[in-house]
């Protein structure tokens, strides 16, 4: 099979991995705000930590994301503005309930798909998030 199929569906299987991390970690989440009340602050600093710890993988996949943006644009900008954007997005979205490190993952991303994306996507981008930009930006006091 030819790379310009294979690279889509990649992606997908990113996105399959972010989903059950996010499912995984909204669980362990609410198992938490159930239990908090009952904890001490290690125990709440310990569950915090871990659930940074599942986060990463959002930051690992915008890396890989990234790279593939800038090496192979035309193969990845479909399938990343199909599969990638609306999961990211949606973190800038709901950046008030969110960690600066899911703001800033969802951030670069967009950046490095409107610096290194084709047309179509800086356009795509910058008409739907540069208003929301401003409002996180302001929101975090950067």
């Amino acid at each position: 099979m030819a790379p310009e199929q294979k690279v889509p569906e990649l992606i997908n299987f990113f996105t399959i991995i972010l989903t059950a991390f996010g499912i995984d970690r909204q669980s362990r989440k609410d198992g938490f705000v159930g239990l908090s009340k009952k904890m001490t602050e290690e125990q709440i600093a310990q569950v915090k930590e871990s659930l940074e710890k599942l986060d990463r993988v959002w930051n690992y996949l915008m890396d890989i994301n990234s790279i593939m943006m800038r090496n192979m644009p035309d193969l990845t900008a479909t399938a990343i503005e199909k599969e990638f954007l609306p999961l990211y997005t949606s973190k800038i979205a709901q950046h008030a309930e969110r960690e600066d490190y899911e703001v800033i993952d969802a951030v670069c991303l967009l950046d490095d798909c409107m610096e290194f994306g084709p047309q179509f996507l800086f356009d795509k981008i910058s008409g739907e998030c540069l208003s929301k930009f401003t409002e996180v930006l302001y929101a975090r006091g950067a």
